[in-house]
């Protein structure tokens, strides 16, 4: 057996290796570093709009119902809603994207927004039946045809709304 004495030509002594750190500020980790400590503020100002709109919505309600003004009533509850909408999204966006981690999860958040929607379809549903139901109380106390179409109507398609809950979600799949 032979042992070498001194190290092969091409390998460097251990003597020559100083470790030397890096630095983040490369072209991407400069960029990545500046966009992470501008998103806070943004986010925290996107925030606040969006309640500065919220209560501008609320001023124009307030004012429809004061000036009886139905266009401002209209301005008022769309801003409202949509504000609302967009601060729900704003909320809860950051927290789906980083619960996510796999394509399974997002079958399960899919998944689970079916479920959600055919659940409140069939409730929405009953509670229409029961509405139906007070209208035909109604047509029966006063006789008002007006009353006994709209029960027939709120009926049959609170029926066909529940039947499309519980058929959809199994059928659209299958196609």
């Amino acid at each position: 057996m032979t042992t070498l004495a001194k190290p092969l030509p091409f390998m460097p002594d251990k003597e020559d290796l100083e470790i030397k750190p890096t630095s983040s500020k490369t072209l991407f980790g400069g960029v990545m570093e500046s966009l992470g400590s501008l998103v806070s503020p943004l986010y925290s100002w996107g925030i606040t709009i969006i309640t500065i709109i919220f209560l501008a919505g609320v001023v124009a309600m307030i004012m429809s119902i004061l000036f009886r003004n139905g266009q401002w009533q209209k301005y008022g509850q769309s801003t409202i809603y949509i504000s609302f909408i967009v601060l729900l999204i704003l909320r809860g966006l950051p927290i789906l994207i980083l619960s996510m981690q796999s394509s399974q999860d997002v079958d399960a958040l899919l998944n689970s927004a079916i479920t959600m929607l055919s659940y409140s379809a069939l409730y929405l549903g009953l509670i229409s039946i029961a509405v139906s139901l007070l209208f035909r109380l109604g047509y029966k106390l006063i006789e008002h045809p007006d009353f006994h179409r709209w029960s027939k109507n709120l009926v049959s398609v609170s029926l066909l709304m529940m039947a499309f809950a519980v058929l959809v979600p199994y059928v659209f799949p299958l196609l």
